[in-house]
Order: C-alpha cells, then sequence, then structure tokens
C-alpha cells in the first residue's frame, strides 16, 4: 500500500508499506519483499512524473537507534526539488 506522508519532508513525500504487519524489513515475507521491491519502482517513476523532480530518496528506518518511529516497516520516496 502506498499513500503520502503525513509529515512530508517535500512534496510528494510517499510512503511504501506491507499490508500484513511487519515491525522491521526482516520481519517482511518474501514474497512481500518482492512486491515491495516491484512497487519501490513503479512508485518512484510517478513520484519523478508528478512532482517533475529528478532526484529523490529512498529511505527505509529499523529499530530505534535508526530513526524508525513507526513499527512497521516502510519506504519513504522523498522527492528533492
Amino acid at each position: 500500500i502506498a499513500f503520502l506522508d503525513i509529515m512530508p519532508l517535500s512534496p510528494g513525500h510517499i510512503l511504501l508499506c506491507p499490508r500484513s504487519h511487519a515491525p522491521k524489513l526482516t520481519d517482511v515475507s518474501p514474497s512481500e519483499a518482492r512486491e515491495l521491491g516491484y512497487h519501490l519502482r513503479i512508485i518512484s517513476s510517478a513520484v519523478v512524473r508528478a512532482t517533475g523532480v529528478s532526484d529523490w530518496n529512498v529511505v527505509q528506518n529499523n529499530g530505534k537507534a535508526a530513526a524508525q518511529v513507526v513499527e512497521h516497516a516502510h519506504f519513504h520516496v522523498i522527492p528533492r526539488p
């Protein structure tokens, strides 16, 4: 599932998450990991088209020390204007 971040770092900041609960990336099933990887490319392309940027970050944090705030694995796609 993908949706706009409620506290975006820039316009168009998207979160991509697995539907089933997985606190960290290592808890995501192999099949869901494949799906996330597949959709990460599609979401990245859509963000580039929608925002007009040519540069963006993909960020994924695991654990409190790594700045993970929400205990559900997710990827940030952050356009960099």
